[in-house]
């Protein structure tokens, strides 16, 4: 007898935020994704 089943179940880990060191780059960042909804490309990993 199963006392407790989890079906589908799954984790996210959340890096913290990555700058691109300059308010200019920051603020285009912040309107291609934000507004724009463009992928931010600063948040792939190993690419």
């Amino acid at each position: 007898m199963t006392a407790i089943e989890f079906n589908h179940v799954s984790k996210q880990y959340r890096l913290g935020l990555v700058s691109t060191k300059t308010l200019s780059h920051d603020i285009r960042r912040w309107w291609l994704t934000s507004i724009m909804g463009k992928e931010d490309p600063y948040l792939k990993i190993g690419c």
